[in-house]
């Protein structure tokens, strides 16, 4: 719990934007008329092609003018920016692949595991989890994500990493 509480942009403020996002959409879904199939094409542009549908550019704005302005008032800029992320792997520097190449980052909570963690990797897409076994305060969450990767395939127990 410690990677949430001492994040930078807070669950409740990420759940908020998205609250807002979510209420937008389906307002603009209803007022637009929109029935199922035009909104299927609508995110099919968006989604394949990248284009934002013209249903949505006022989401869109409301978005990137009101929300995010005011999320960035509540938030310290400076520390997201400088803020380490060579662990989730976006970019393909030296210095992320040696990080990589050194930790092996759990998927489910997001941090660095110990060299000598048990380890669960999916058949799938070869994400790693730590094999911790459930206690009576494991969410249920996590102990769902136990018996399936998030990709939906199934974890294949490989022992600590070498």
């Amino acid at each position: 719990m410690d990677v949430i509480d001492n994040s930078t942009v807070k669950v409740a403020q990420l759940e908020r934007v998205l609250a807002e996002v979510d209420s937008g959409v389906k307002s603009a879904y209803q007022g637009g008329n929109i029935d199922d199939a035009n909104r299927g094409l609508a995110e099919k542009q968006l989604l394949i092609r990248g284009e934002i549908p013209e249903v949505l550019v006022p989401v869109v704005e409301r978005l990137l003018t009101t929300t995010l302005n005011s999320l960035r008032e509540e938030i310290d800029s400076s520390v997201l920016y400088f803020s380490d992320y060579r662990w989730l792997g976006l970019s393909d520097d030296k210095a992320t692949y040696d990080f990589q190449a050194a930790h092996t980052i759990d998927s489910l909570r997001k941090v660095a595991l110990p060299r000598d963690a048990r380890l669960r990797r999916c058949a799938r897409c070869c994400a790693y989890m730590e094999d911790v076994t459930p206690t009576k305060g494991t969410s249920m969450w996590v102990a769902n994500l136990q018996k399936t990767c998030h990709c939906g395939s199934l974890w294949m127990l490989v022992g600590p990493r070498q």
